[in-house]
């Protein structure tokens, strides 16, 4: 931190020589510099409103009326960043409602019931459905992304948490099955190229607009190696070719293989996997023929990273955005009813997009319950025009 930026200066200078004891003078030109960061004693602000309530003097009328408070002044007893505050211990940092009462309470000196927390998260999940809405839409009509899903609880039974994403916007849903209706759902009509593992609920999507994850495939063709000699040299064959894909597909990406070079080496790789997993439906131990089966009828999914610029050719994108939902479903179980999914899946869309765009979640999440308590219009989530241009395998 620059010299002007520090809020307290304080400048040391030796009086005498550490060795012979004489005095010194002057000044150091490049002096060290030890800074240490504190912060302040927290405590908050509270303000009052007196509504006076008069009595009309006319004797045919005695109507009492009391004072209205001012537009944008709240009516309950905690302003938007407190709200805001609250929606983000549980959305950002998956705290509790116990966990952020004592939050307030102790670093804040804010007393509030587990009622009153309750309350905030769904008027801030309130506050943020419209940006969410449109971030719903935003993915779904994204020339690519990315999508996956995972276990859930909401109401003490088994649900689903599914995620679509693309380079800077991320969207989730909580749905009660694991089935192509919750997918239609979160992809809507979607039209691009899609990154997926082989999860048949995604099979609405043309398999020459979809990106089979070569990571899973990976791991699946390693299995081979448990039957047999032939199939280790099937296994062998396959992920070589799988990863020298791969490896070119990364010098792409930084700028050390033209694309053109990318696919015309690609053609012989590309051949070499369709045969392998043609030979290998005809294996004689099932457990490799019926995945080389699988793999060989989605083939043409395999390949969209080559055919097309903006593919990753795995899914660790939607992966990697499904890891605070995983970690807030361990410490939480879940969700005890609709409403609290619909706070958790506004949360992450608002969560994981704006760390996405590296934008401030407590800043955004506090203008968005402004806007709500002023009847604006809230902040959008939507990156800027340009920020999209940087594709997520660009």
């Amino acid at each position: 931190m620059s010299v002007d930026q520090v809020d307290k200066l304080e400048v040391l200078k030796p009086s005498h020589c550490a060795r012979c004891g004489k005095r010194l003078w002057g000044s150091d030109p490049t002096p060290h510099r030890h800074q240490v960061t504190e912060l302040p004693v927290i405590e908050p602000v509270v303000w009052e409103w007196q509504q006076h309530a008069l009595m009309c003097r006319d004797t045919e009328c005695g109507a009492t009326t009391r004072a209205r408070l001012p537009h944008g002044v709240p009516t309950g007893h905690f302003g938007p960043r407190v709200q805001a505050l609250v929606g983000v211990f549980g959305g950002a940092y998956r705290l509790s409602k116990r966990a952020s009462q004592g939050m307030l309470s102790d670093v804040f000196g804010i007393r509030m019931s587990l009622g009153m927390v309750s309350k905030l998260e769904r008027r801030t999940a309130a506050a943020v459905e419209q940006p969410a809405t449109e971030a719903i839409d935003h993915v779904q009509r994204a020339p690519v992304a990315h999508a996956d899903e995972t276990g859930w609880r909401e109401n003490k039974k088994k649900a689903w948490l599914w995620v679509a994403a693309t380079a800077t916007v991320a969207i989730y849903l909580i749905r009660a099955r694991r089935n192509m209706e919750a997918a239609r759902e979160l992809l809507g009509a979607f039209g691009g190229l899609l990154v997926t593992d082989r999860f048949g609920s995604y099979n609405f999507v043309d398999a020459e607009r979809r990106q089979a994850c070569w990571a899973h495939l990976i791991r699946d063709i390693e299995g081979f190696r448990d039957y047999g000699v032939r199939a280790e040299v099937l296994a062998d064959k396959l992920q070589k070719a799988a990863r020298a894909l791969i490896r070119y597909r990364h010098l792409v990406r930084d700028g050390t293989m033209t694309r053109a070079e990318f696919r015309q080496r690609a053609k012989k790789h590309r051949r070499a996997i369709e045969k392998a997993l043609a030979s290998g439906r005809k294996y004689a131990r099932p457990e490799v023929a019926s995945v080389c089966t699988e793999i060989y009828k989605i083939r043409a999914s395999l390949f969209t990273f080559v055919d097309h610029e903006g593919v990753e050719p795995t899914n660790n994108h939607a992966e990697q955005l499904l890891r605070h939902a995983v970690i807030w479903r361990k410490t939480s179980f879940g969700t005890d009813s609709a409403a609290g999914s619909r706070f958790v899946e506004r949360m992450l869309t608002v969560v994981m997009s704006l760390r996405l765009q590296k934008r401030n979640v407590l800043e955004y999440v506090t203008d968005a319950c402004t806007a709500a308590l002023n009847r604006r219009e809230p902040p959008s989530l939507l990156p800027a025009v340009h920020a999209e241009t940087f594709a997520l395998a660009a």
